[in-house]
């Protein structure tokens, strides 16, 4: 398609340049018939709202007839425009043409299309508005106003025929579309058959939907345009990389009148939905790649597409163009009032008596009649332009405008308690240990010296039988002592057993289901005293905190559930005190060691078989499972006998997946584990599944009913039904659901297509945060899931919802309708500085790895890699209780199209929210959004987005806290938007096109730094309705273009330090409050150009620079500033007013300037109006350009005073009128 269009330009650039008069190329609507209804229909639809002031049949006749001579001659060559690019009709060699949008507003340009020597001299010899060439917008005001009214609405429906023009997308996406041979534009082609007879668009509206209104003419060029250009392709333009949009939404086959099918691509509007483009009728994996985009068309058999384009563009350009009208009636109104195109009008002779009175607002109107002849010389003297070389200024050639953004502008983790410390509760482990001391039997003797309880007899005398045989007996020699025994000091043996461990269901350790434990100990020897037995668990276990003491049993019986590890041991003790070592056995019990994972029960691929069946097991553990022995049953709906039993056996590693197929074939690309008939197959009329162990004991079950038989998965694209979580029950329907398409790697089947379904993988559904999509209640991101997956339809947190975010979890979005995360509840992202928390693309290999499984982005040539604008956005909205993000990335999100509220990657509306630490990058818009909130960022990261030339953080309203972040390589770093308040204070600007931007804010500025290409300031622009100081915001405050008003009934300060700069010559300040400037000699408030180095460094960015007489343009102090005081001020390169030009001029208001200097002024320095001025300890020096240039200039009766006042190398250094006095000179 691209080199077609290509051949489209060249063929209009040769051919065409040699019949250019002939209007057979590029056209948008025909004039004659389409152009003629739109320009009647828009008169109708502006009739039908303002009756009062309604448009004759002879108004609408003037209009159309404009309509349709606008295509004549060459004028068709600048009825392009295109907003993205801000461009006219563009060839592929870069010759471009002007755009439309300025055209329209261009009198010079169109009064001097005729080439002749009179339409160069329009404006200045003759009249401007006396070319019969001119049609513009400023002729048909002109026109209507003063001198022909016929000529005026002629002239406006011209302009209405170039909006109508930026209504067609051929015109709006540069697609040259000459009407021959086949280059022809279908949807131009189409509607050549309407015409003002047919047309009843006006009808339709009627009164109850407004005109658009908007307060300027180019306003709705842009809207037409982006509309068109961002919400319907042109023929050579359907997916071009040139342009973002628009997108297919989704598709859907229809089939037309000969019932044959069409395979369309949606799009949407808002709510409304409309065919975009015709595609292949192929599989939506088959569209991913580039291959087929050629075959994307904008014809179909019934001309349903363009039906489609012609009912939503006509009718917005009918609503725009009905407002056009109105908006001229309106310009016609004040031009009677102001008479500004009247005085434009005028020639050269006509303007030579009142030009004084066309000097900038700055200088304001000179009455002449009370200014003495040489007031007036010198005023003269002191303009470095003639008169004679001013065409009214306005006349010059308007530019095309500049590349639009498509803006129309208008979610804590709760700390877990402490362990209890119950029944001896170990205070640092958290385990339980409960020691027991259970002591045998008492089997001491009343002998003495027993050991271990075995008692002896000891020899005793026997008592003396009488005194006279003991004395006469001789006496008995006693038997011999027997050596004492050797002490006993051997520890005894202890055997700790626990019995299931025998039947453990892994091959490394001892595994076990829920149940009872049979736990005993056995002793080598009988002289035991007593025993310690200690339980140990990782979970809380009342039987294990509970165990008491025994005298007799060494077997102990618990019951055990959950998964957990608990470790026994037991310490034995001998009469002899004797100790052994602790024993220590351990068990780890698995709620469901095995889950039936996933189920093909419809088999795999678009012609797949009956046996393409599989199925897949899944270990939930850390460890090695055998399925020595188990058994998977097949058992019939309503049934719970089976009909066939398939014995298994191997191994099953940790966390690994067990793939059984009936067919060896089923899935070509990932091995299976078991090839295995499932006997009669899997009924696609459901079935259960029933998984048992080596005891048959039952591990695992699928429901016994749904309502299709099959909880989930489907024969219409063969998807799997799928388990969502696997520490869940089975036997839930809940819990499973069916395969979705995730934008992850498949694997193929026998015929090469894709499965759906994840064979050997996590299951697609336990990526999902949540299968709804919709988070109720308390919910926890943990890192062991992650990664998380938000699906083409998004997430949404409801309100009272609050979801949690551990360290470390990452939430990927697939790119699929670019889908978004609204929260409405209460969300905290809890990263730390080692494990962040990343909300980011599933193309984004950094974060949480190589999710979709197409290799590494950058290194595999298969990797796709991600692009800004993958995502949508995460809304905060306003019903939320708060948002707090720490350590968080957002990556790669912003995708925005037309008519949506918020083109960004983060918003939050009205709602608190906290960034700490966070990371903004690769946005395709804005990074964060706050909208009306009290925003709080701090020690963040904004980078990398600039895709479509966002903010990188945008603020409306509220007032922001913006601290210590980075803004590095955006667009604008940070905007602030009509704040109340707030502080931006020590953050860095690197590489930005420009720092900050501040539209009517009052936040406060201190301790920024900025560097690098671009603009390295404050930008400000509007109205500062409200007190307000500027302070040191360690980077200069910059007016880059127009006028900063200073608003009456409020004071403002400068501080000293402050840096102002004024980046054109049409740059100022309009002082109507009270303003005091508070400088000091060592550190002054100094107001310069923005080319000026000397103070604040580089601010443009654009290397070593110095300022020269008027650069800028001027400050005005108005008669309601008050008591305003300027001091310790360094007022420098003002002057930049074509007529008068000045630096400062105060008008009607008392004035103190001390300790200041003026320098390096063009014109005039300080110019007193009617004003009582205090000068003090001030330097007037080098106004020298023009040669005649004056330091200070006191008129109409103006009374100035100076103290210590020094002039030095001034072309004049005072010059006062007939009616004022400066003393102390």
């Amino acid at each position: 398609m691209e080199n077609d269009r290509l051949i489209k330009i060249l063929f209009c650039l040769y051919i065409g340049g040699a019949l250019l008069s002939i209007p057979l190329f590029v056209y948008a609507y025909d004039p004659t018939t389409a152009h003629a209804a739109l320009t009647q229909e828009m008169a109708k639809v502006f009739n039908a709202l303002h009756p009062a002031t309604a448009l004759s049949d002879g108004d609408s006749e003037l209009l159309k007839k404009g309509a349709m001579d606008e295509d004549g001659g060459t004028r068709w060559m600048k009825h392009f425009y295109d907003p993205v690019y801000g461009r006219g009709f563009t060839t592929a060699a870069g010759r471009e043409w002007q755009d439309s949008r300025a055209w329209a507003q261009d009198t010079l340009a169109q009064a001097q299309s005729g080439g002749a020597f009179k339409s160069r001299a329009y404006g200045s010899l003759f009249s401007l508005f006396s070319s019969d060439h001119d049609y513009s917008w400023d002729r048909a005001v002109y026109g209507y106003a003063w001198s022909d009214k016929e000529r005026g609405l002629e002239a406006l429906g011209h302009v209405l025929h170039l909006l109508e023009d930026a209504g067609v997308p051929d015109h709006t996406r540069n697609d040259a579309h000459p009407d021959i041979f086949h280059f022809g534009s279908p949807y131009e082609s189409w509607t050549k058959r309407f015409t003002p007879d047919n047309v009843h668009i006006a009808d339709a509206i009627g009164t109850t939907e407004p005109m658009r209104s908007f307060t300027d003419l180019g306003a709705y060029f842009d809207f037409m345009a982006v509309y068109s250009n961002s919400n319907f392709f042109s023929k050579d333009s359907i997916l071009t990389s040139e342009y973002t949009g628009p997108t297919v939404s989704f598709s859907r086959i229809e089939w037309d009148d000969a019932g044959l099918p069409t395979k369309y691509g949606f799009g949407k509007i808002k709510n409304q939905e409309y065919k975009l483009v015709k595609m292949p009728n192929l599989p939506e994996w088959k569209l991913l790649g580039e291959v087929y985009r050629n075959e994307y068309k904008l014809d179909d058999e019934n001309h349903l597409i363009v039906a489609d384009y012609w009912n939503l563009l006509s009718r917005e350009a009918v609503l725009n163009g009905a407002g056009v009208i109105d908006l001229f009636f309106k310009e016609v109104e004040k031009e009677k009032e102001t008479k500004v195109l009247w005085k434009k009008n005028r020639s050269w002779g006509q303007r030579a008596w009142d030009w004084f009175s066309e000097l900038s607002p700055f200088a304001g109107p000179i009455d002449v009649a009370n200014t003495g002849p040489q007031y007036a010389s010198l005023l003269a003297a002191v303009s470095d332009e003639q008169a004679s070389n001013n065409t009214a200024g306005a006349h010059e050639q308007t530019p095309s405008a500049p590349p639009l953004s498509t803006d129309p502008r208008p979610v804590e983790m709760p700390a877990l308690p402490p362990p209890g410390i119950v029944l001896g509760a170990s205070a640092e482990g958290g385990t339980q240990q409960v020691p027991i001391v259970v002591a045998p039997a008492d089997t001491q003797s009343s002998g003495v010296g027993g050991v271990f309880g075995a008692g002896s007899d000891s020899p005793a005398p026997s008592p003396a039988s009488g005194g006279e045989q003991a004395a006469s007996a001789a006496p008995t020699p006693s038997e011999p002592t027997p050596p004492p025994l050797a002490p006993d000091t051997t520890a005894p043996d202890v055997e700790l057993v626990i019995q299931e461990c025998g039947e453990s269901i892994s091959l490394e350790l001892c595994a076990v289901m829920p149940g009872t434990l049979h736990v005993s100990w056995h002793l080598s020897a009988d002289d035991i005293a007593s025993f310690t037995v200690a339980c140990e668990s990782e979970a809380a276990n009342e039987e294990c905190a509970q165990l008491g003491t025994t005298t007799a049993s060494t077997t102990l019986f618990m019951s055990v559930a959950g998964d957990t590890t608990l470790t026994f041991s037991v310490l034995a003790a001998d009469t002899a005190g004797n100790r052994s070592e602790a024993v220590k056995k351990s068990v780890t019990v698995v709620s469901r060691p095995v889950v039936i994972n996933e189920i093909a029960w419809a088999g795999t691929g678009a012609g797949a078989l009956a046996g393409d069946e599989w199925l897949e097991l899944a270990n939930t553990s850390s460890h090695i499972i055998s399925l020595d022995g188990w058994k998977l049953e097949f058992v019939p709906l309503g049934t719970t006998t089976p009909i066939h039993t398939l014995p298994l056996a191997g191994a099953l590693a940790p966390e690994g997946y067990f793939l059984i197929e009936s067919d060896d074939g089923a899935i070509a690309s990932v091995s299976a584990d078991l090839i295995s008939s499932f006997g009669e197959g899997l009924s696609d009329g459901g079935m259960t599944l029933v998984l048992r162990d080596a005891h048959s004991a039952l591990v695992d079950v699928t429901p016994a009913l749904c309502r299709n038989g099959w909880c989930e998965g489907a024969i219409a694209g063969r998807y799997t039904m799928e388990r969502i979580r696997k520490e869940a029950s089975g036997d839930g329907q809940a819990n499973w659901e069916t395969w979705q398409f995730l934008e992850m790697a498949q694997a193929h089947n026998r015929e090469g297509g894709g499965i759906n379904g994840t064979p050997r993988a996590r299951n697609s559904v336990n990526y999902l945060v949540t299968p709804s999509g919709r988070i109720t209640g308390e919910m926890t991101l943990v890192k062991n899931r992650s990664p998380y997956i938000i699906s083409a339809d998004g997430l949404k947190l409801e309100f009272g919802a609050v979801l949690t975010i551990d360290p470390g979890v990452v939430i990927k979005f697939v790119s699929t309708n670019e889908p978004s995360f609204d929260v409405y509840g209460k969300i905290t992202a809890n990263g730390t500085a080692e494990e962040s928390v990343a909300f980011t693309s599933i193309f984004d290999d950094t974060y949480g790895g190589d999710t979709n499984g197409d290799g590494a982005c950058g290194t595999d040539a298969a990797a796709q890699c991600p692009l800004p604008g993958e995502w949508k956005r995460i809304h905060v909205h306003a019903e939320s209780p708060g948002a707090a993000f720490t350590h968080t990335a957002f990556r790669y999100g912003g995708r925005w199209f037309s008519g949506q509220d918020f083109r960004t990657m983060i918003a939050v509306e009205e709602a608190p929210a906290v960034f700490d630490h966070g990371m903004f990058e690769y946005s395709f818009n804005h990074g964060l959004y706050s909208i009306d909130t009290d925003l709080e960022v701090s020690n963040s990261t904004f980078r990398y987005n600039n895709a479509a030339g966002a903010d990188a953080l945008l603020v409306a309203h509220g007032t922001p806290i913006i601290r210590d972040s980075l803004f590095d390589h955006n667009a604008t770093g940070l905007m602030l938007s009509g704040t109340e308040a707030g502080e931006v204070r020590g953050n860095t600007f690197t590489e930005n096109t420009q720092a900050i931007d501040s539209h009517e804010s009052f936040a406060a500025f201190s301790g920024n730094q900025s560097s690098g290409a671009g603009v390295n300031g404050i930008l400000l622009s509007g109205i500062l309705n409200g007190d307000y100081v500027f302070s040191d915001g360690g980077i200069p405050y910059v007016v880059q273009d127009g006028t900063l008003r200073l608003a009456d009934g409020h004071v403002f300060r400068a501080e000293a330090g402050v840096v102002i700069k004024f980046g054109t010559r049409a740059s100022g300040l309009v002082v109507d409050g009270e303003f005091h400037v508070a400088g000091t000699p060592e550190a002054p408030v100094v107001f310069t150009a923005l080319a000026d180095d000397e103070y604040g460094g580089d601010t443009s960015g654009d290397g070593v620079t110095a300022g020269s007489s008027g650069l800028w343009n001027a400050m005005a102090f108005g008669p309601t500033s008050g008591d305003s005081v300027i001091s310790g001020a360094l007022i420098r390169y003002g002057g930049g007013l074509r007529f008068s030009p000045f630096a400062l001029k105060i008008s009607g208001v008392p004035i103190t300037v001390e300790d200041s200097i003026f320098e390096y002024n063009k014109g005039i320095g300080l110019w007193l109006i009617s004003s009582d001025a205090a000068i003090s300890r001030t330097t007037f020096r080098h106004h020298i350009v023009p040669e005649n240039a004056i330091a200070l200039l006191a008129a109409d009766h103006t009374t100035a005073t100076l103290d210590a006042v020094v002039f030095d190398e001034n072309g004049r250094n005072v010059v006062t009128d007939d009616t004022s006095v400066v003393e102390g000179l």
